[in-house]
């Protein structure tokens, strides 16, 4: 699965989360995302053949890098549990700003959150 296909999905299953009243579901979208935020597991990519590296070395150095889509997932859950979870009364916007744009990112390949964060030095 593209990124942009896993964003579109993220978004569209917040959104759906939001709409139905399904904290169950919002708060597991929450947990699959930070979860491949914190261990760097694409979910998404298990079930695809592994691309042999060239160097081992290198290999090793990228994984301790922090990169810009690990750096993403691990926003968006922390912001979905933070704002839905602890104040839903007075940031009930957030989630669904939150859905709605990762649904446009997903949809248009422009997220502005991941142009922030390279901007800021992920990778």
């Amino acid at each position: 699965m593209q990124l942009r296909t896993y964003m579109f999905a993220v978004g569209a299953a917040v959104l759906v989360a939001l709409y139905l009243d399904w904290d169950a579901l919002l708060y597991g979208v929450a947990a699959l995302v930070g979860f491949e935020g914190l261990t760097n597991l694409k979910l998404t990519r298990l079930g695809s053949p592994r691309r042999p590296t060239p160097d081992g070395d290198r290999a090793q150095r990228r994984w301790r890098s922090l990169e810009a889509d690990r750096m993403w997932r691990l926003t968006v859950a922390a912001l979905l549990v933070v704002s839905h979870g602890t104040f839903p009364d007075v940031l009930w916007f957030i989630p669904w700003f939150f859905g709605f744009a990762i649904a446009g990112a997903g949809l248009s390949g422009v997220c502005p959150i991941l142009m922030m964060l390279r901007a800021a030095g992920c990778r």
